[in-house]
């Protein structure tokens, strides 16, 4: 036990240096578990087996799910001007200088999405010039085209992250999705 401590404390203590060993220690000693437990439903009965957890889970969500009202995006976009959708989108610019800002500003701690793409390797990235000229012209072809890559458009993975309360219950887990990072960085290039 008292190596133990010792060990917490000597990585703790260089963290700054070396923070690959905190995390290593963390990764290790970490207990997750990697399914939700069987749930209980509205009648009484519980779920069985993974499909119906899922589906449980999806009702409830969408049972507190509220739909916003469109932004100024999607306002401009539906105004009968005459002009096509292009017109608006199609006159945006990506400068090589503002997108390797956003990809230097990456959360590096946040998880890759469904494209397997890792924000941390943006970010190391971001440096180099040819790979922020190559993402700056697939911006700019999606802007001029009004299209994304599908993989973008593919389903985001959907976690159920248990808040607090019983773990039985499906209201006591809430949504997070998991989108591609690429695609969330060419949302804060166009706002």
């Amino acid at each position: 036990l008292r190596l133990k401590l010792n060990y917490e404390k000597k990585i703790t203590y260089h963290i700054k240096d070396n923070c690959k060993a905190f995390y290593s220690y963390l990764r290790n000693n970490r207990r997750l578990k990697s399914s939700v437990p069987n749930l209980e439903r509205e009648d009484g009965s519980n779920t069985i087996n993974s499909y119906e957890t899922a589906e449980e889970l999806a009702n409830a969500f969408s049972s507190v799910f509220t739909k916003e009202p469109p932004g100024p995006l999607q306002n401009l976009l539906s105004e009968p001007n005459g002009d096509s959708d292009q017109s608006v989108i199609g006159d945006l610019t990506v400068s090589m200088s503002e997108l390797a800002s956003e990809l230097s500003n990456i959360n590096v701690f946040k998880c890759m999405g469904p494209d397997g793409v890792h924000p941390k390797l943006l970010n190391a990235l971001s440096g180099d010039p040819q790979f922020v000229k190559a993402i700056c012209e697939l911006f700019q072809r999606c802007i001029d085209s009004g299209k994304i890559p599908t993989v973008w458009k593919t389903e985001p993975t959907v976690v159920a992250l248990h808040k607090s309360g019983s773990k039985s219950q499906a209201l006591n887990y809430r949504p997070v999705s998991l989108t591609c990072v690429l695609c969330k960085v060419f949302e804060q290039v166009v706002r």
